[in-house]
């Protein structure tokens, strides 16, 4: 985990946002219509997966569904066990964004809180 979030300090550059945390609970907004961010990081994706499945069967079943964006964190490309099936997700028009942040893979390690930071603007517009 990084301390980049904690770290920033009023004036610099970042974004505001509210959040809420929901105590030992992942869970679904009340309808498929709301923008979905999901944050993960290694074994991590597996409520985010459930979360894209759904979505993927109510668009197939016609529903309409909100803009959705993963980011997700691992050492390597070898811990993205997904990939193949988000790649085809992103086909189907289901998950719009993919952001990997694969630390151990270039000589300076990339976080996911890099790429939240990177695509700021995506993040503002989903929140």
């Amino acid at each position: 985990a990084t301390n980049w979030l904690g770290e920033v300090e009023p004036g610099q550059k970042g974004f505001a946002c509210s959040a809420t945390v929901h105590p030992s609970a992942v869970t679904m907004p009340e309808t498929h219509e709301t923008p979905l961010l999901m944050v993960a990081l290694g074994t991590g994706i597996a409520p985010m997966r459930a979360f894209i499945e759904e979505r993927a069967a109510a668009k197939r079943d016609g529903e309409t569904c909100g803009e959705m964006a993963l980011f997700f964190g691992a050492r390597n490309r070898a811990e993205y066990s997904y990939e193949q099936e988000f790649d085809d997700y992103q086909k189907e028009g289901v998950l719009q964004h993919i952001s990997l942040a694969l630390s151990r893979e270039q000589k300076e390690k990339i976080y996911v809180t890099h790429r939240l930071q990177q695509e700021e603007q995506l993040v503002y517009d989903l929140i």
